[in-house]
C-alpha cells in the first residue's frame, strides 16, 4: 500500500516533518471505524508491512490474527508491538503470545512500558 499523499496538519509552530500524516494512515482509521470485522482484513494485513510505523500501528486495528502474529514476530518498534499485542489480547487467537509481548514491553520507563503494565494488570483482574 503505497500512497505518496500526505496531509499538512501542523500548527503554525510545528516543524515541517511533524505535518506528514500519510493518507493511507487516515484511510485505515476510517475503515476500522466502520466496524465491519473481516471485511477489509486484506487491506489491514497488507498495511502491516508498510514502511511507516504509524501506518503499521493503525493496521493492527483490523488485521487478521494470523497477520498480527506474523508481524509481532518481526516488529521492531515498541509502540507497534504494543498495538498488535492489545489487538491480539482482545481476540481469541494469540492471547498467550500477546501476554508474553506485553510482559516484555512493560520493562522500562517509557510510555509503552506504562501502557503495557496497565493492560496486563487490567487483563489479570478480568481473568
Amino acid at each position: 500500500m503505497q500512497d505518496p499523499g500526505e496531509f499538512d496538519d501542523r500548527d503554525h509552530d510545528d516543524l515541517p516533518e511533524s505535518a506528514r500524516t500519510p493518507v493511507r494512515m487516515v484511510a485505515l482509521e476510517a475503515l476500522a471505524q466502520l466496524r465491519a470485522p473481516g471485511t477489509f482484513a486484506g487491506v489491514f494485513d497488507d498495511a502491516l508491512q508498510d514502511d511507516d510505523l504509524r501506518v503499521r500501528a493503525r493496521a493492527a486495528l483490523g488485521a487478521s490474527a494470523e497477520a498480527l502474529l506474523a508481524r509481532l514476530a518481526v516488529e521492531g518498534d515498541r509502540g507497534v508491538r504494543y498495538r498488535i499485542a492489545v489487538e491480539l489480547l482482545a481476540g481469541d487467537v494469540g492471547r498467550d503470545r500477546a501476554v508474553a509481548a506485553l510482559e516484555q514491553l512493560r520493562g522500562g520507563g517509557d510510555p509503552v512500558a506504562v501502557a503495557a503494565a496497565f493492560v496486563l494488570d487490567a487483563a489479570t483482574r478480568l481473568s
